[in-house]
């Protein structure tokens, strides 16, 4: 399951429960096998396939091509930038946008790794998906993506990273913006800022324990 291999994993859970495992205990190795495999169980499903990205979504077919076209730019830049692998280019991408927080929930709370750290949105390094949850806020939705986009990319590279440069680089790309045709990152994030000059201002943690902090307690505040 750790490395991927979805389909041999649910047939070892078959193995263990035949050899008389208790299916109980297997139960959320399964549901994510599944998951992995197959996506959400939508009624109504719309996908927009690009170069790298499969979208699907319970939305319509231009909310999928707008989040394509928006993780195919985020892709072009952050592979150079970050001069990824050759071997990325030929990496095709789920990616799944919810409509509703509800069913959004539902999906993530039984996967390895809980509840996101964002409320909207989860790359999830155990089904190997990028997860959205739909925003009437296109600015939010796509910082989100892009957020997202930059952890699916660096899993493909990096066992492992340090949260502090799976998140900083996340947020640094997520920041990124396109002006007169021009991609450009390195932009002030507005609402980071923000809090560093309000409610932060002198709460700064010290180098040394930012940066070997456990997720957890990353994550926290």
């Amino acid at each position: 399951l750790l490395t991927g291999r979805f389909e041999e994993a649910l047939a070892a859970i078959a193995d263990a429960i035949g050899a008389g495992f208790p299916a109980s205990d297997l139960q959320d190795l399964s549901i994510t096998a599944n998951k992995a495999l197959h996506g959400p169980a939508w009624s109504v499903k719309n996908e927009y396939g690009s170069r790298h990205f499969d979208v699907a979504s319970d939305l319509s077919k231009d909310v999928c091509r707008k989040v394509a076209l928006e993780l195919e730019e985020t892709f072009r830049h952050v592979s150079r930038r970050l001069r990824l692998g050759e071997h990325i280019e030929s990496r095709k991408f789920q990616v799944y946008v919810f409509s509703g927080a509800g069913r959004y929930q539902d999906y993530i709370s039984d996967v390895f790794g809980g509840r996101g750290e964002n409320t909207l949105g989860m790359y999830s390094p155990f089904l190997k998906q990028l997860l959205v949850l739909d925003s009437p806020q296109h600015d939010l939705l796509m910082h989100t993506v892009r957020h997202e986009g930059f952890h699916q990319l660096l899993d493909s590279e990096l066992d492992d990273p340090p949260n502090w440069l799976n998140e900083g680089l996340a947020e640094y790309f997520a920041a990124a913006r396109t002006e007169g045709g021009s991609w450009k990152d390195g932009q002030i994030h507005a609402t980071r800022l923000a809090a560093l000059q309000g409610k932060y201002r002198g709460r700064l943690i010290p180098l040394e324990e930012f940066l070997y902090q456990d997720q957890a307690t990353f994550l926290k505040d």
